[in-house]
């Protein structure tokens, strides 16, 4: 029901590409998936996988079988590691790049933390305290 409003509210307002759906449920991202591939949605539908979906990107790419990732995603939203592992390297933000899926990392609040995202060149980061990460931002692009 969730992901039915929540495409319903995007329909109304003709925010397809502007608003990415994200779920930590893994229904709710079966649900985008399934909506994506039936072609129920408009191809410039965004959503981001539940841990579920970022982990099976994430083996692929160790694996060097990322080419069988064919879940429409469009961005991966996840944390900088999880479990020791480095999810915020720049091979790994290239790898997805090369897919088309932006990389999108929560919820950075450490200024070094940013600076290496930046460096790295992840395409956004999400943060309790956007004045820390627009000084941060300045410094490099100023």
């Amino acid at each position: 029901a969730a992901a039915r409003e929540a495409i319903r509210l995007v329909e109304k307002y003709n925010a397809w590409d502007r608003i990415i759906l994200a779920s930590f449920h893994e229904e709710i991202y079966a649900e985008y998936c399934r909506l994506d591939k039936s072609g129920e949605v408009p191809d410039n539908f965004m959503y981001s996988p539940a841990m579920g979906g970022a982990v099976k990107y994430y083996v692929l790419y160790l694996l060097g079988l990322d080419v069988f990732f064919t879940d429409g995603i469009s961005v991966l939203q996840i944390p900088t590691s999880k479990y020791g592992f480095n999810l915020s390297s720049e091979r790994l933000i290239n790898n997805a790049r090369m897919h088309n899926i932006a990389t999108q990392y929560w919820t950075i609040n450490d200024v070094e933390e940013m600076k290496m995202l930046i460096e790295n060149d992840a395409d956004a980061v999400m943060t309790d305290y956007p004045h820390k990460y627009k000084a941060v931002v300045d410094e490099y692009y100023n």
